[in-house]
């Protein structure tokens, strides 16, 4: 049977890709050419993005950030769900798979070459997930944030602009030892590991991951 495969140019078609003449490496993806132009970068975030993942944001007059942080393999799944647990109804829960998973090239760059796909679409990525903290922050809203950021740096400017508006920010660390978390990327990107992870979830406003059914009650202390 034919590989058929769909590209964002058959789903959106007035938008087209930012690429440039330059050959790219043979089996490699070239992050100029899955860089979004902007009417699209835009367009996602707002048609996708925010109904997916955005839309159940209650507005708090003590709105809270909670951080959990950790290197793959330290169970920061199973820590994020235990927080999320413990915090209000209509907290907000953002993690960066979710919105890697936004890009129309991800989920063919996953089967195609899991080690690279994050660095082909992190620009958009990025971009997304601080536009989605921003747009948590002007709404007031409880944020759970899972992830495990690069430096120090890429942590606190994260974490910077929700404390100069207000929010008390507080952190779960997770650690695990380095050869288990060795061990758990290596498992993550076998070839079709990760991409049995993801769906495509830019093909229909409401097709995507879907978010875990939090309870809607706060725990009584």
């Amino acid at each position: 049977m034919a590989d058929v495969r769909l590209d964002r140019r058959d789903v959106v078609p007035e938008f087209h890709r930012v690429g440039d003449s330059r050959c790219r490496i043979p089996g490699r993806p070239r992050v100029d050419y899955h860089r979004l132009s902007p009417n699209e970068h835009r367009w996602i975030f707002d048609e996708l993005i925010a109904p997916s993942y955005l839309n159940h944001i209650v507005p708090r007059d003590d709105p809270c950030a909670v951080y959990v942080l950790g290197q793959p393999g330290a169970g920061k799944l199973l820590a994020t769900r235990m927080v999320r647990r413990a915090m209000r109804p209509g907290t907000t829960r953002l993690v960066g798979d979710d919105f890697k998973a936004s890009h129309p090239d991800y989920y063919h760059l996953l089967r195609d070459d899991p080690r690279s796909a994050g660095a082909a679409v992190r620009a958009d990525y990025k971009a997304w997930f601080a536009q989605a903290e921003e747009y948590v922050r002007l709404r007031r809203g409880d944020v759970l944030i899972e992830g495990a950021p690069g430096s120090a740096e890429e942590l606190f400017d994260s974490a910077l602009p929700f404390a100069t508006t207000g929010y008390p920010v507080e952190l779960v660390v997770l650690a695990v030892r380095e050869t288990d978390s060795r061990l758990a990327n290596r498992a993550a990107l076998r070839p079709g590991a990760a991409a049995r992870r993801h769906r495509p979830v830019h093909h229909t406003r409401w097709a995507r991951h879907m978010l875990p059914r939090a309870r809607r009650h706060r725990r009584r202390r």
